[in-house]
């Protein structure tokens, strides 16, 4: 979760001498030069540019609510536009307890179309369109816990080995499946406080109760690793959502390239090398049992990451997957036979495939790039690394706001249900600047992202012989 509220909070209390001890910040008067700007990169020294002024926020990236990492991808650069994107803007003002200076002659580092794209994103924020209606929210939690619900009862009307059904089971992990790809949609929103606004209590306890209780994935390691790939978005060395050897790789810029996320280098061995060559056989065998991966990412964090968490939150996280654990293992204890309950559990986790086809839809088979964002605008950054998807109003329940993957990675605050007002917006924005706008259907979207996995193939192969 983005937590603006705790951010608030903390950036208030954050005093300013902390502040300036770090790297024996000098007046806020002072002019820095992007070059100068670019040297504070590092957790040691980290400072960041936002609307032309400059900020040494080193003493809060533990803090952030939002995880360091998202700080540390951009630091050293302008971040004007993906902290705007990120952040409302009653939160913007905190930001003075840290700023040291101003970057001179800063307009002319401004391109033409951020500098519009800037003022059509504070268009947008005074036209209402990031406020959220509550009862769109409540009529989804209430479907998604129907489906569960449903779940529940078919399970328990299989519970007697004489009148179990076969078929009845596997349409229960079937639904199952389902619940969980909806509920993922609703943990997604919660998470860029689309639900809750910028409440940050509210919002940290409902991420807990739809990510951590309901689907067994922690909440923590989707905000550390989300908020990073949103700001750097298909970056080969930054982007933890296109890191995926040795079973996938979207990209030859990812062979052997050490992630600024996880800290190692994805290496192209010998098993790696393999595996790339044949997943465009593989790729949605993967997808069936990729919801496997979520949990353990989800105990590796908790466990890598602990001493950087508040007890509070650790035990919130490990008590809300012990919750999960407890009631997925009890509602599969109901099932007579092991024979059922293989069924149950394998229909359940197949069917996620669907939205983990739909998540690598989104990015994979776009264009990357190594290194953090150069291009010459979050407009354009956004649209190269993104696609959407073309389906008719009724089938939006579907896609749970995935189909809008570009105005959602333009807007990530903005409610789900204003996503399809936006579309026309950005469609005007992209053609009058030139900027292609790929919306395509969901069956060529998969042709496309299997030929992906058909040329990195390809490209892995050339590298093992030399080519």
């Amino acid at each position: 979760m983005c937590a603006q509220d705790a951010a608030a909070k903390l950036l208030s209390r954050a005093a300013a001498p902390e502040a300036a001890a770090v790297g024996a910040a000098p007046r806020k008067g002072r002019g820095y030069t992007m070059t100068e700007v670019a040297k504070h990169s590092t957790p040691e020294s980290c400072w960041t540019v936002v609307e032309g002024k400059v900020y040494d926020v080193t003493a809060f990236l533990k803090e952030h609510p939002g995880g360091e990492r998202a700080v540390l991808a951009l630091a050293g650069v302008d971040a004007s536009e993906a902290f705007v994107a990120m952040h409302p803007p009653m939160l913007r003002p905190r930001l003075e307890r840290f700023r040291i200076g101003h970057v001179e002659a800063y307009e002319s580092t401004v391109s033409p179309i951020a500098k519009e794209w800037r003022e059509l994103v504070s268009a947008q924020e005074q036209s209402g369109n990031f406020k959220t209606r509550g009862v769109y929210y409540v009529r989804e939690m209430a479907k998604c816990l129907g489906m569960l619900l449903t779940v529940v009862v078919l399970v328990l009307r299989n519970s007697d080995a004489a009148i179990a059904s076969t078929r009845t089971v596997a349409a229960a992990g079937v639904l199952l499946g389902l619940f969980w790809q909806q509920i993922a949609f609703f943990g997604h929103d919660v998470g860029h406080n689309s639900v809750r606004g910028i409440r940050a209590k509210s919002n940290y306890h409902l991420g807990i109760f739809v990510g951590n209780i309901l689907q067994g994935v922690s909440i923590g390691w989707w905000k550390s690793t989300h908020n990073v790939h949103h700001v750097v978005c298909n970056s080969a060395t930054h982007d933890p959502d296109i890191q995926h050897l040795p079973l996938l790789c979207v990209s030859e810029k990812i062979f052997n390239v050490f992630s600024q996320y996880h800290y190692r280098t994805f290496t192209l061995d010998y098993f790696a090398r393999l595996a790339v060559m044949a997943q465009w056989l593989t790729y949605y065998p993967v997808m069936m049992i990729a919801r496997i991966n979520l949990y353990a990412q989800g105990i590796v964090l908790l466990v890598k990451e602990r001493h950087t968490m508040s007890y509070y939150k650790l035990f919130s996280e490990w008590a809300g997957l012990a919750v999960f654990v407890t009631w997925y293992s009890l509602l599969v204890a109901q099932l007579p036979t092991v024979g059922l309950k293989a069924v149950f559990c394998a229909c359940a986790t197949a069917t996620c495939a669907l939205l983990h086809d739909q998540i690598a839809l989104s990015h994979w088979s776009r264009p990357v790039f190594s290194g953090r964002p150069s291009f010459g605008s979050w407009f354009e950054h956004q649209l190269s690394g993104t696609l959407n998807i073309t389906c008719p109003p009724w089938m939006d329940w579907m896609h749970g706001g995935l189909q809008f993957q570009i105005e959602h990675h333009l807007f990530p605050r903005l409610p789900r249900h204003n996503l399809r007002k936006v579309k026309p917006v950005v469609e005007e924005f992209a053609e009058r600047h030139g900027v292609q706008y790929h919306d395509i259907g969901f069956v060529q979207a998969n042709m496309e992202i299997l030929q992906t996995m058909w040329d990195t193939g390809v490209a892995a192969k050339a590298a093992s012989s030399g080519v």
